[in-house]
């Protein structure tokens, strides 16, 4: 009996498979193969699969042969798993997992192509890589597909082996995520889009994925603490990092919070900060931490207040002893403020052309002047920073410096008294008549025996002044600063005395004191009395001679008047 082709074709497409109770366990699927005459003039194609009995959602791998046939782009190969659904594919091994348990029969069938589609595309062989493919949970693994050549059209779909897989797309790249410890046997499927559908072409080899339970990395936490909290512009402030971990590999970089960077990683748990500005600010520590399976991980602390307050500028006053003196005698100069600061600094300036004095601590210095004039010294301060002294405050003194003015030096024209008579060219008797001036630069002192009454001799056109010294000279015609002897006596005087006062004052001296002996003084006839002579010397002595007077003005004498 002849069979139309179009009827057998039809049969092969249309397959019916319904699970059977007999037989049947829970859980587990059967699977069997319907075999279908092919159509007259078409090859047969084989299929075999690797179990018959499968747990639910186990995947079956399908076989399909010969490959020559299979491949052969002029066929369209359709493999129906007996559960409703199918697919065609030029494969020679289809995996397909079954989602509920039952008796399932599979067919295969085959027809022509579409003619329209060139019969000359070979349908490439598809691979697929991993990287990694040992990984722990929760760690991504990257899939690439790659073809043996070039094909039309083509869609990928990556098949993960723990129930997910991706839709059918147009990239061979994607990621995933396995959430549990196993190993998995991952595939991608290849196909050609046609129409709004895809036809599948083939898949690849499985790819093994080894996934072990994560490690979960040790917790970190880390406290900033800063001492102190409350602090002035560029005062220091110390930080101190603690980590709360078992670990050894820590690193710490420090944030300070007011727009200066922050420090590089470092292995100190400790950092010192100056803030130049007033405000508040938000300091922080970023730590990392290095764990040879978990990798390095970074965590930061709670941010920290720190509160940075103006500084309250000092007033400073500058006190000379003494404000007037004579010249190359010593001026102290002493600086006050009104807050005590150790970080305080002092440079003294004392505005004779001098060089200021280098900024110190001491609050106090000495200076001579060598030329008299009025002087305006000037103290600044400042604080210490590790970079150069910010001045804050100043203040000025006058100091007044007179020199020696010998009379000899110059010629002060005298101011006439009331009644009294101006000098003429002719002479009277007891007044001074000059018979003319000297000029500038003449240095004749040549000095006369005065005529009685007289206080100024003319001889030779020299003037004297009414000292009886000419100008520029002693009246012993010594030069005119020899003429001050006066002064230098009177000072060698006061050191004299002024020496004398300190070694009456500091000196130590024995004292006497005289006691009666009652072991042998007596009085009677004849039996004088007798005095116990000590000598009581102060502790600060420690070697020295000592005599005692026994003139008789030293001594306390008596009498005896009658034998009462």
């Amino acid at each position: 009996m002849w069979i139309s082709p179009r009827l057998l074709i039809v049969s092969l497409l249309v397959t019916l498979s319904l699970p059977t109770a007999l037989g049947q366990q829970p859980g587990t699927v059967n699977v069997r193969q319907r075999v279908v005459t092919p159509a007259a003039g078409l090859p047969t194609v084989n299929v075999t699969v690797d179990r018959n009995r499968v747990p639910v959602n186990y995947e079956v791998t399908f076989t399909l042969s010969p490959a020559a046939v299979v491949t052969n782009p002029a066929y369209t190969i359709t493999l129906q798993f007996g559960d409703g659904t199918q697919t065609q594919t030029h494969a020679t091994q289809v995996i397909h997992p079954y989602r509920f348990p039952g008796n399932y029969r599979y067919s295969i069938s085959l027809t022509l192509a579409d003619k329209r589609r060139p019969t000359s595309a070979r349908i490439p062989r598809v691979s697929l890589s991993a990287t990694p493919n040992a990984v722990s949970t929760n760690q991504s693994v990257a899939f690439s597909a790659q073809l043996s050549e070039n094909y039309p059209n083509v869609k990928y779909r990556f098949v993960f082996a723990d129930g997910s897989q991706t839709n059918w797309q147009d990239s061979p790249q994607t990621k995933h995520e396995y959430a549990s410890p196993k190993t998995y046997l991952a595939y991608v499927e290849i196909g050609e889009g046609a129409r709004g559908s895809v036809r599948q072409l083939g898949g690849s080899v499985r790819k093994a994925i080894e996934v072990t339970q994560a490690v979960t990395p040790p917790k970190v936490t880390v406290n900033l603490t800063a001492k102190p909290v409350k602090v002035e512009e560029r005062q220091i402030v110390s930080f101190t990092a603690r980590v709360a971990s078992n670990t050894t590999n820590v690193s710490y970089r420090f944030v300070f919070g007011d727009k200066t960077p922050a420090t590089k990683w470092q292995g100190s748990p400790q950092a010192k900060h100056r803030y130049v500005t007033a405000g508040n600010y938000s300091a922080r520590v970023d730590v990392r931490v290095v764990n040879n399976r978990s990798g390095a991980k970074s965590v930061s602390s709670n941010p920290l207040l720190i509160e940075v307050k103006a500084t309250a500028q000092p007033i400073v006053s500058l006190i000379a002893s003494p404000t007037s003196v004579l010249e190359n005698l010593p001026v102290l100069f002493r600086a006050k403020i009104d807050s005590q600061n150790p970080s305080i600094r002092y440079r003294f300036n004392f505005g004779d052309g001098s060089t200021p004095t280098s900024w110190t601590g001491k609050a106090v210095e000495t200076h001579a002047y060598l030329r008299a004039g009025n002087y305006a010294p000037y103290v600044e301060i400042g604080r210490a920073t590790t970079g150069p002294i910010n001045v804050i405050a100043s203040s000025t003194r006058q100091v007044t410096v007179g020199g020696f003015s010998p009379p000899g030096n110059s010629t002060p024209t005298p101011s006439p008294s009331p009644g009294s008579a101006t000098p003429t060219s002719s002479p009277s008797q007891g007044s001074a008549t000059p018979t003319s001036s000297p000029s500038p630069g003449t240095a004749t002192g040549i000095r006369d025996t005065p005529s009685a009454g007289s206080n100024t001799s003319n001889n030779g056109g020299t003037t004297a002044s009414s000292d009886g010294s000419s100008n520029g000279q002693t009246p012993d015609g010594l030069p005119g600063p020899l003429n001050n002897w006066w002064i230098y006596l009177l000072i060698a005087l006061a050191l004299f005395a002024g020496y004398q006062a300190w070694k009456w004052l500091t000196v130590p001296r024995p004292t006497f004191h005289p006691r009666l002996d009652p072991g042998v003084s007596q009085v009677g006839v004849e039996k004088p009395l007798s005095i116990d002579l000590q000598l009581q010397l102060s502790p600060d002595i420690a070697a020295g001679e000592y005599g005692v007077e026994t003139n008789e003005s030293s001594f306390i004498k008596s009498e005896r008047k009658s034998d009462d």
